[in-house]
């Protein structure tokens, strides 16, 4: 599968020497922390090049540490032909709920695999920690941009939707019939202010046509629309995801397409707010910061948007540098928001990395530090039963926080304000008692501030050092409902800092308000031989980003900087949404909802940088991936009739959107253009010139329509060989097997092995399988936002605490030319217990546990599901599923049947299964029109075969059940066929018109050899082995 290559900038220096021409991207095991006594988290570090081989700046992710932008550079990069050495300088940062930012220095070796992998390890510091641990990744395309693709150059306009350069054709393609359709549509569509005109047929469109027509009545209803947005924030619920970024993205368009209509205050004015919402939406904003999820995958993409649309490309005149480290007076953006990465820490005046603290040369009764153990002279304020307002310094009379040494026997007063109003406090010092204090793990919060009220307490410390000492503190974190300050000598401790003590005594000030605590007191650290490199870090990094603004062209930085952001995002959705072979598994019709966005990004990116947010072939196969999976002429459980173009539900809905395909066609693989042009046409009902109007209808995006509808191509219905019969989607787990396109009788099995989690909604359904055949379903998985695993096609091991919700992983994935083949995956993370950790964090890294971990698992299990088109059974479609369960209880393996009545948010269960099903003694058979689905289950041992309905299982409500509160418990019927064993089970299953071939069976469970019409069906260790008979 070609990948879609794409450039940012063309510009010279910085040219790397090595032989390697691509990028990469690695994946550190453990190299983020906040310090002494925090826990670690992988990093996605990207390097990217130009063209002309110059490393760009590292663009990264570290979700489980924070959704903050890793960003950094290359310091050296050396390839021998089969291994690298490279090393790295990374700013780590934190995010609106983690206020951090430091340093980071990796040393990786590293060796390429012929597959494009790597593997090896990296030693480092994080900050002042040291950090060392395993490194995988893998090969970066180049990215080249296309042959006319032309850099922005100062602040040029327009050029999202199109540059100058594009005008003449598109106002000839206005003129054609399809352009009048258009411009009908929109015309129409004002006309009848519908509630969508603002967004759809208003503003946007409206701006568009002012740059095809010239005329002035199209910029003034766009800038009226625009100009009464900017006033409104009363966006409703899920503001700032799907309809504020939707909501930006027509500003973008609007100002883009019209500022040149615009006065200077304007201008001025639209250029503000869209920078506002931009690191709202950007570094600010709530809610599922994931980038898979529904809510900021739009969110995101809106940021990246605003910036494309606000960055100046170099010009004549260089723009404002970078930001000097330590060198910016404040800690709030230009725009007043807490967060900016590039007003952290690391450029702020007010805190140095390495601070002085000189020490009080009276060192009577203040203990030598011991580094690394807990601080043992404590005094303390006792309980105080007060709910505080905010920080509120309760030392007054003693110098307050900054200045007071507090030690039993001082009283302190202060005015402080509650709920109740304003009141006097007092109280007295007193030496804290030693069985207080674990000599190992410090003071307990929880066992010294009694009770669940809000709770105060103000703890000091003395210590004592007799020479000069670099040390880290690491301080409790805040968290819900609670408040801790860590003092050093009267200075806010930061966990990213170092401080030098100076010979004398020092102190520990403790403040915590709230009503759980934990560990309260901090661990003082040597800080090593890191700290000393920590000055040499900071001023490094200065100079490497100055001369990579320099090598950009120097730019108006800023700007240039938060669209580097923006990219950055818009790449996290594309790794950790997408992946490789373009499937998105958010559940329900979220998994609509999280990329919409990002398609419209990678269409702008295109005219703006030149290509996409990815180099690899993951959005570019979205809408080829929709359509290899789909059948025309099923009928689903439940629909009127047979479907023009239909995807079976895997984790979410996988039928195709026409606004998604009008959106991402451009950046369609070539090959795979035609047969998307099918489907267009299809779902639209476009008969051909006469029809244009229909290209306009319900559901679709008018403005793309307009801009990607390619008039010169001719549609071809998808087809083998340029089509593939084995679609893989490695990266999420997908994996489709078909044996042929353009009939109704097609098959299509789908396997979902689930290789990492879904942020979002999403199915516990790793190994779920779903199959259309001969016009109907067969299997089905689940269509809806909420489900739990027994209702997928699995094994259930109901009487042990499993984990269920885990990930498969892929170990072997085989096929034939004629759409047949096999998959085995991994099981053992979904038979693991409960409380095991997860295998994969939040950033989609997945680094596997070393084999003996493994062995001490208590339930492991693999599956191997095969697929015969080959017709030698005499049948169509030969399907076969294995599975081996070592460990644990009963089992119980299921078949989910197409059904009608089933709703997963409501206790009242009444699922119908469709067609005619009729049990025997080795399995069932189900009958849709003249096709039969024929099972039979080879198992080891007994079977007990289970009807739909029959067993019921223990639900515990959600939030979303209609008919039980949150937390309520009721029962509920397994829906599938089921089958009770306690070892292994082999399922065969054929569909043909009429009567299926007859199964002969010698053996159990995966020792049975089987004969399937003249198809010998048999099991080689985790192998399915289909042979004549």
């Amino acid at each position: 599968m070609p990948y879609f290559t794409l450039c940012f900038l063309l510009v010279a220096g910085l040219v790397a020497a090595d032989p390697f021409p691509g990028g990469v991207d690695f994946e550190l095991e453990r190299a983020v922390t906040r310090g002494p006594g925090s826990g670690r988290s992988h990093l996605l570090a990207c390097l990217d090049r130009t063209p002309d081989g110059r490393w760009r700046r590292v663009i990264g992710a570290a979700q489980n540490f924070s959704v903050g932008d890793q960003h950094g550079y290359v310091r050296s990069f050396t390839f021998d032909g089969s291994a690298a050495t490279v090393e790295l300088l990374i700013a780590i940062n934190g995010d609106l709920y983690n206020a951090f930012q430091s340093l980071a220095r990796y040393q990786i070796s590293a060796r390429l695999g012929q597959d494009g992998s790597w593997a090896g390890t990296y030693v480092g510091t994080c900050g002042t920690e040291s950090v060392s641990g395993r490194v995988q990744g893998r090969t970066r395309p180049v990215q080249v941009p296309p042959a006319d693709f032309t850099p922005i150059v100062g602040d040029e306009h327009p050029r999202l939707l199109f540059r100058a350069k594009d005008l003449p054709r598109l106002k000839a393609k206005l003129a054609t019939p399809l352009g009048k359709a258009y411009l009908d549509f929109v015309e129409k569509a004002a006309a009848a202010k519908t509630k969508d005109t603002d967004l759809v047929a208003g503003p946007m469109n409206q701006a568009v046509l002012h740059q095809l027509t010239g005329e002035a009545k199209y910029a003034e209803a766009a800038t009226a629309g625009f100009m009464k947005e900017i006033d409104n924030e009363d966006f409703g619920f899920a503001s700032t995801g799907q309809v504020w970024a939707h909501r930006l993205l027509m500003l973008c368009v609007v100002y883009d397409c019209c500022r040149d209509t615009w006065t200077d205050e304007q201008r001025k004015k639209a250029r503000e707010t869209i920078d506002s919402r931009l690191e709202m939406l950007l570094w600010n904003a709530g809610g599922n910061q994931h980038p898979t999820s529904n809510w900021a995958g739009p969110m995101n993409a809106a940021a990246a948007i605003a910036a494309l649309t606000l960055f100046t490309g170099p010009g004549p005149t260089p723009g404002s540098p970078p930001p000097a480290p330590g060198s910016r007076d404040k800690g709030t953006s230009s725009r007043g928001f807490r967060v900016n990465p590039l007003y952290g820490q690391l450029y702020r005046k007010d805190s140095q990395k390495i601070i002085d603290l000189p020490g009080n040369p009276e060192v009577a009764g203040a203990p030598a530090l011991v580094l690394g153990t807990p601080l043992t002279a404590w005094h303390w304020s006792g309980i105080l039963a007060v709910a505080l307002r905010g920080n509120q310094d309760l030392l007054a009379n003693l110098g307050k926080y900054a200045k007071a040494d507090p030690v039993a026997g001082d009283i302190a007063k202060s005015m402080i304000f509650t709920e109740q109003g304003p009141r006097e406090l007092a109280f007295k010092f007193e030496a804290l008692p030693a069985a207080a204090i674990d000599p190992e793990s410090g003071i307990d919060g929880d066992a010294l501030i009694l009770g669940k009220e809000p709770r105060v307490a103000v703890l000091s410390a003395r210590f004592s050092v007799d020479a000069e000492r670099l040390v880290t503190v690491a301080a409790a974190r805040n968290k819900a409902k609670t408040s801790i300050r860590t003092l050093l000598d009267g200075v806010e401790v930061a966990v990213d800092a170092v401080y030098r003590l100076k010979p004398g005594r020092h102190r520990v000030l403790l403040v915590a308000n709230g009503e759980s605590f934990g560990r309260i007191d901090p661990v003082i650290a040597d800080a090593g031989a890191a700290s000393a490199g920590l000055a040499d870090s900071i001023a490094e990094f200065g100079r490497l980003e100055t001369a990579c603004w320099e090598a950009d062209g120097k730019p108006d930085f800023e700007p240039w900087f938060k669209m580097e952001c923006g990219r950055s995002k818009v790449f996290r959705y594309h790794f950790m949404g997408l992946g490789i072979g373009g499937f998105q598994p958010e559940s329900g019709h979220y998994s609509h909802d999280g990329g919409p966005g990002p398609a419209v990004y990678n269409h702008l990116a295109r005219n703006c940088l030149g290509g996409h947010a990815s180099p690899f072939a993951d959005a570019v196969l979205y809408i080829p991936r929709h359509i290899a999976n789909s059948v025309t002429g099923t009928t689903p459980a439940g629909a009127k009739g047979p479907q023009k173009l239909y995807g079976q539900p895997i984790h979410g809905i996988n039928s195709l959107s026409l606004s998604f395909l009008a959106r991402h066609f451009p950046a369609i693989p070539a090959e795979y253009q035609p047969g998307a042009l099918w489907a267009w046409n299809l779902l639209t009902d476009y008969k051909g010139p006469g029809s244009e109007v229909a290209l306009f209808g319900p559901g679709t995006d008018p403005v793309f329509t307009f801009l990607n509808y390619p008039l010169e191509m001719t549609a071809v219905a998808p087809s083998s060989p340029t089509w593939p019969l084995l679609w893989k989607a490695p990266t999420r787990g997908l994996y489709v097997f078909r044996n042929g396109y353009g009939s109704p009788d097609n098959s299509v099995i789908q396997v979902y092995t689930r290789e990492t989690p879904t942020f979002g909604w999403n199915h516990p359904s790793a190994g779920a399988f779903t199959i259309q055949a001969l016009g109907h379903e067969w299997a089905v998985s689940v269509a809806d936002r909420l489900s739990q695993r027994e209702e997928e096609s699995v094994v259930l091991l109901p009487k042990d605490d499993c984990k269920g919700g885990g990930c498969g992983l892929t170990t072997r994935v085989e096929s034939t030319p004629d759409g047949s083949g096999s998959i085995t995956m991994n099981l053992d993370e979904i038979y693991a217990p409960k409380a095991a950790p997860p295998l994969t964090d939040k950033s989609h890294i997945r680094f596997l546990p070393e084999p003996a971990e493994v062995a001490k698992q208590p339930i492991r299990g693999w599956r191997t599901i095969a697929v015969d088109h080959s017709g030698a059974s005499g049948a169509p479609l030969l399907f076969v599923v294995a599975d081996h369960v070592t460990g644990g209880g009963q089992r119980r393996w299921q078949w989910q049947l197409p059904r009608t009545g089933d709703d997963h948010r409501s206790t009242n269960l009444k699922p119908t299964s469709v067609g005619d099903l009729v049990y025997n003694e080795r399995g069932f058979t189900c009958t849709q029109g003249d096709a039969v689905l024929t099972v039979t289950i080879i198992a080891s041992g007994k079977i007990d075969l289970r009807k739909p309905g029959q067993d019921e299982r223990e639900i515990e409500a959600g939030g979303h059940n209609k008919n039980a509160k949150a937390g309520e418990k009721y029962l509920a019927p397994y829906n599938g066929v089921g089958i009770l064993g306690d070892g292994d089970f082999l399922a065969i299953a054929t569909v043909s018109k009429g009567p299926g071939p007859a199964v002969t069976v010698n053996g159990d469970g995966l020792a049975a050899k089987i004969s399937v019409g003249g198809q010998a069906v048999a099991m080689d260790g985790d192998r399915v082995v289909f042979g004549k008979r």
